[in-house]
């Protein structure tokens, strides 16, 4: 799970930036998977999963992202797999 406080552009919903965020975190989540597969990456980063947060139109700062209740990085077994449960949006 994913938790995080997105502080948004007048006009921009929740709504509205809830899709592209969750675009943007399986893309990153995409390439830990990949990488995953040649035996590497195996920690999932909150600072990279923010970076691509702010990428998104509309988005002005990131705040408070947890991963499954941590505010810090997920240091994933040699089994685990990075998949997303959830999202939350605050």
């Amino acid at each position: 799970m994913v938790q995080t406080n997105l502080i948004l552009e007048n006009g921009v919903s929740p709504e509205g930036i809830r899709t592209k965020a969750l675009q943007a975190i399986e893309a990153y989540l995409l390439e830990l998977r990949i990488a995953w597969g040649r035996g590497n990456a195996r920690t999932v980063r909150i600072s990279q999963m923010d970076t691509r947060l702010l990428d998104i139109d509309g988005v002005l700062d990131v705040l408070d992202t947890a991963l499954d209740g941590e505010s810090r990085n997920l240091v994933l077994d040699p089994m685990q797999v990075p998949t997303l449960g959830s999202l939350a949006l605050d």
